[in-house]
């Protein structure tokens, strides 16, 4: 929200969302008042970590040195 545009981006999204300025005004207090618990359980929730897949870009044999196989 630092330029002109990105105001007029974030009011659209708002409005796009239905939601009034008074969301926005609010939305610091709500993300100060989450605890590391309810976090954590929304990460696990929505995340799925136990369904991720981590893609590395690497230098093999930097990252692996005990793997002989390179």
């Amino acid at each position: 929200m630092a330029t002109l545009t990105g105001l007029v981006g974030v009011l659209c999204d708002l409005d796009l969302q239905g939601l009034h300025l008074d969301w926005l005004r609010d939305h610091d207090a709500r993300l100060a008042a989450v605890t590391p618990d309810q976090a954590t359980e929304a990460g696990a929730r929505y995340l799925a970590p136990e369904k991720a897949v981590s893609v590395w870009l690497c230098d093999h044999a930097k990252a692996f040195p005990e793997d002989v196989t390179v």
